[in-house]
This record gives structure tokens, C-alpha cells and sequence, in this order.
């Protein structure tokens, strides 16, 4: 039983090859990495598999000949309009080839056509690349959504504790030499106590109120 080769895009639209392919060559390869490290030479190392490609060479014919599959299929017009519906759509086509395990789906890289004169059949030949399918694991999502939510909370709480109080409408006092946090306050305020307020206003940068440094711009609130 002769091999049946049929294309079917996303929307349910079919088309079968009139004529029968030659050959269909499905290549499967491997991305390997390779890097020279000093002294050791080449060194390779295994990074996932590549998607399948299938390059096919056939034609549209333009009249019935004795060994077409079937009668009654499309134009050489219909069928190269077809194809490029499918690449405008810019979607996978599924490719079937009966008899084989080769059932899946591509996207059209490249498709190429070329009338020969005399008959006004249209000679084509179309590379196609698998279209893999993405899945993702329930649990990873899940996985995946909570460390979202938890970066997310952690940038709140590290925005809320850095953030640096309100200098709008407030002094700024530069420490001089032999300034301490209660003669400060004693300026500002009159009361030595109050180095309180300053060293409040300022937790971010003062870690000891008994040791602040020439030069700090301090906020006097």
C-alpha cells in the first residue's frame, strides 16, 4: 500500500499530494557546546536536542496523469495558495505521512516553486522545521508562582526599610569638627536631650549616636 502524504492546517483545511514523494529525509540532530580550555584541548558538552527537519521535493500536477494517487485534487494555483496561506498565518501545519510515525508539527521555513515549460506543472520543494510543544509541569508553575509572590513581597518590605524619611521642609546640618549629636540638638533645639529626634530621623546612616563623622549631612527634623 502506497504511502499517503497530507498537510492540515490549525483551522481544519487539508491538502493531499497528488504525486507521490520520492523521498522524504527527516534529519534529527543534537546541539553540542564545545569550548578549549588551556592546556586540555576541546571540550564538549551536551546541551539538547534540535528540532527535526524534513526537506520535500515533488510537484502540482496539472492534469491527471496514471500515477497520481487520487483524482480530482487542486489546481497547481490552489495548492502553492494554500501553502501560502499557511505561511502568512505565520502557524505549525501538521504533516502526515501514512504508514510512518511521521505525524506532526512543522512550520514551513522555506517553500520554493518553479514551472517548467511544456506541461504546466508546478514543481515545489518545502523544508520544514517540528514545532515542538511547551509544556510546563503544574508544580513548577505553582513552584514558579510562589517564588514570584515572594520576590514580590521582599521588595516591599526591602522598599519600606530603606526608604529614606521625607527631607522636604526639613534642615540639613553638616557635622563639623568636635560636633556631637547633643550639641547639635542643644542648637537646634536648646536641649542636649533632644539628639533623640536627630538620631531618629537619621537611623539609616547613624548606627552609634555617640560616634557620627565629619562631613555627614544630618537631617534636623
Amino acid at each position: 500500500m502506497s504511502n499517503e502524504y497530507w498537510f492540515k492546517t490549525k483551522d481544519g483545511s487539508t491538502l493531499r499530494l497528488a504525486v507521490p514523494v520520492e523521498e522524504v529525509p527527516e534529519n534529527l540532530s543534537v546541539d553540542i557546546q564545545s569550548f578549549n580550555i588551556l592546556k586540555k584541548g576541546e571540550i564538549c558538552f551536551f546541551s539538547g536536542v534540535k528540532a527535526s527537519d524534513i526537506k520535500i521535493s515533488s510537484f502540482f500536477p496539472a492534469r491527471d496523469y496514471s500515477f497520481c494517487q487520487y483524482s480530482g485534487f487542486p489546481s497547481p494555483e490552489e495548492s502553492k495558495a494554500f501553502f501560502k496561506r499557511v505561511i502568512d498565518s505565520q502557524e505549525p501545519i501538521t504533516f502526515i505521512m501514512t504508514g510512518t510515525d511521521i505525524n506532526k508539527e512543522y512550520f514551513i521555513e522555506k517553500f520554493s516553486t518553479v514551472y517548467k515549460q511544456g506541461r504546466g506543472d508546478l514543481f515545489f520543494t518545502i523544508e520544514l522545521k517540528e514545532a515542538p510543544k511547551l509544556t510546563i509541569e503544574k508544580s513548577s508553575l505553582a513552584r514558579k508562582e510562589k517564588e514570584d509572590v515572594l520576590k514580590r513581597t521582599s521588595k516591599k518590605a526591602e522598599s519600606k526599610t530603606t526608604k529614606r524619611p521625607n527631607t522636604k521642609n526639613q534642615r540639613v546640618h553638616t557635622v563639623a569638627r568636635n560636633e556631637t549629636l547633643t550639641s547639635i540638638a542643644h542648637r537646634y533645639y536648646g536641649k542636649t536631650g533632644d539628639y533623640r529626634k536627630i538620631f531618629k530621623a537619621n537611623s539609616l546612616l547613624i548606627k552609634n549616636p555617640n560616634k557620627i563623622k565629619v562631613g555627614w549631612k544630618l537631617i534636623i527634623p
